[in-house]
């Protein structure tokens, strides 16, 4: 008991105002609708108010400092709590995983951008942070990506890396995506899914970029593995099929 007197009397108003925003997120779970993809986007009305770079430069500066005051931070790197759409059924509060779609990758490329865009070191420092927190969760990354998917599957931590590597000029990142080119094609066989999303359509394109970046047999090699099993299962109106050919 005096432990946890001792942790409350030191929680500070950063820490009420995460915890203020858990409650607020767990209980827009429970009133929320059920999560429905969008079929279409409704097109805003014109204002006749164009932006101009400061105004949107500002706003993803305040999208930054807010993650920045929502991180949460521990001796095994950090991460986020947030919304997350699950299995396309309803909302669930939940740590951030580490796919590109809503997890670790999405968030430490937008920081990594805001903080070349903005010349802004701390949010740069940030995203650093947040793809040394990605690495540290290597060896359990099989526990979560079971997909050679580009944003849901190991190809978009690929990508992430590569991508940022080049962001950055930083060899290592390089070094590290392409030890990840030898587990993919474990799962292409299995892919029954073939999209940009879930499938070996996302996972060509993740391979590229970093063939790209270090042209090698090996990574060639899994994304012509990739072609010739989205060639095999072809059928007419495969949206990610054609986006890669």
């Amino acid at each position: 008991m005096m432990g946890v007197r001792r942790r409350v009397e030191q929680l500070s108003k950063d820490d009420l105002e995460k915890q203020r925003w858990f409650v607020i997120a767990s209980l827009t779970t429970l009133s929320a609708a059920p999560y429905r993809p969008r079929q279409s986007i409704d097109r805003p009305a014109e204002s006749g108010v164009q932006a101009d770079r400061d105004t949107l430069l500002a706003a993803a500066r305040a999208i930054g400092d807010r993650l920045e005051a929502l991180a949460l931070r521990g001796d095994r790197g950090i991460s986020w709590v947030g919304l997350t759409a699950r299995d396309e059924r309803y909302w669930s509060l939940t740590p951030l995983d580490v796919d590109l779609y809503s997890g670790l990758p999405g968030v430490a490329l937008f920081l990594a951008h805001l903080g070349a865009v903005s010349g802004a070191d701390r949010y740069t420092s940030l995203a650093q942070t947040v793809v040394s927190t990605l690495l540290r969760r290597v060896n359990d990354l099989d526990l979560y990506l079971r997909s050679v998917g580009g944003f849901t599957g190991w190809d978009g931590v690929i990508y992430t890396l590569s991508h940022l590597s080049a962001l950055w000029n930083e060899l290592a990142l390089l070094v590290k995506a392409e030890a990840f080119v030898e587990l993919p094609p474990r799962l292409i066989e299995e892919d029954k899914t073939f999209d940009i999303l879930d499938g070996s359509a996302g996972c060509i394109s993740s391979l590229i970029s970093l063939y790209d970046c270090a042209p090698s047999k090996v990574t060639l090699a899994a994304a012509r593995l990739c072609g010739e099993h989205l060639i095999t299962f072809a059928q007419p109106m495969a949206s990610g099929v054609g986006w890669v050919n």
